[in-house]
């Protein structure tokens, strides 16, 4: 299971990456833009206290309910994403079903990260997510 699991976490890596990239583009094109550094390695403490920075800000800052729901919801399941990831680290027994929840998680991320990109630029109007609301 060693390349397999080698492979799962490569994967990962890369799905945290590219989400945590398109999270900052996607932050950027909010009414009043949020900006975060797109780091190295998105799975640092740093790369977190940002998204959580953002998400405190999407509540503080005048924000389109729909938008904050998808946003919300993405950085909420990246979050839980590395949750379940760090918990493979410690439960070795359990790793391979748990780096699978996690990539699961990531994938998830990146559809709703289209969804709020199609929200943010009009290709997708309000009224077909009106049900996101955090």
């Amino acid at each position: 299971m060693s390349n397999e699991h080698d492979d799962l976490l490569a994967m990962f890596d890369e799905a945290t990456s590219g989400n945590h990239a398109h999270i900052a583009k996607i932050l950027l094109l909010l009414d009043l833009p949020i900006s975060i550094e797109i780091p190295e390695d998105a799975q640092a403490a740093d790369a977190v206290d940002a998204l959580l920075n953002a998400r405190k800000l999407m509540h503080e800052l005048p924000t389109h309910p729909v938008h904050r729901g998808v946003l919300n919801a993405a950085i909420l399941d990246f979050l839980g994403g590395l949750t379940l990831a760090n918990t493979a680290y410690d439960h070795p027994g359990d790793a391979e079903w748990l780096m699978r929840a996690a990539l699961l998680s990531m994938y998830r991320v990146a559809e709703q990260l289209s969804i709020a990109h199609g929200l943010l630029t009009g290709q997708i109007s309000i009224e077909e997510i009106e049900g996101l609301q955090d």
